[in-house]
């Protein structure tokens, strides 16, 4: 079965870069440019997983999933965060909310992996 993906990252690039890995694997992908609207798409849409960068300019992807995590209608939503900085340990962003966090550069099959395990599948 397709899942739906939401995927949010403020760089046009890496966006197509996700989309594409994630439409290869099957699923549906929603984009989303700016963290501040990721709220209210998940509100209007089925969402069954959020693929989200760490740092966006407008707001900290850790922040957003801090956020998701607290509202009933939305924490049964898995949460990967998408990081380039290797400094940060992933329990910093589990503390935060994500189930996984995958380290730049991403790969496939390590997309996959993370996918699959949030997932379920």
């Amino acid at each position: 079965m397709r899942k739906k993906i939401l995927v949010v990252d403020d760089d046009q690039s890496y966006l197509a870069t996700l989309h594409g890995m994630l439409g290869r694997m099957g699923h549906l992908v929603e984009e989303c440019r700016f963290g501040a609207n990721v709220l209210s798409r998940l509100l209007q849409k089925d969402i069954d997983l959020v693929v989200m960068d760490y740092l966006m300019p407008d707001e900290k992807g850790y922040v957003i999933s801090r956020h998701i995590k607290t509202m009933e209608s939305l924490k049964r939503i898995p949460i990967i965060i998408v990081t380039g900085h290797h400094e940060l340990a992933e329990e910093f962003f589990k503390s935060m909310g994500a189930e996984e966090v995958i380290y730049k550069p991403v790969t496939y099959e390590d997309l996959a992996d993370k996918v699959k395990r949030c997932l379920g599948s």
